[in-house]
């Protein structure tokens, strides 16, 4: 993976799919972190605020940009280097692409 990597071999996520999978993340289930203690991390390519959160979209971190939607109260801006923190169970596999 472009950003690094997550680790989900011992935890099930939710879907069924065999071969290629696209995994889908809802915004607010993306968590930023530092980066030291993150596997998967990415650059802030624009910030939106949207009422009592900020919509940060990152890339890097996969091969399309990850949207997340975050607190007003951390304090981010365009360029910085974040850690994301995924919750396996709030993955979901979906079937990919066959080609």
């Amino acid at each position: 993976m472009p950003g690094g990597t997550i680790l989900i071999a011992t935890t099930p996520l939710v879907g069924q799919a065999n071969g290629r999978v696209v995994a889908m993340i809802r915004p607010e289930s993306i968590k930023l972190v530092p980066t030291a203690s993150s596997a998967l991390c990415g650059r802030v390519e624009s910030v939106n605020f949207i009422g009592d959160k900020q919509r940060v979209s990152i890339t890097g971190a996969a091969a399309k940009s990850l949207t997340a939607d975050v607190s007003n109260s951390i304090a981010i801006k365009l360029g910085d280097r974040v850690g994301l923190a995924i919750e396996p169970r709030e993955i979901r596999l979906l079937p990919g692409d066959s080609a």
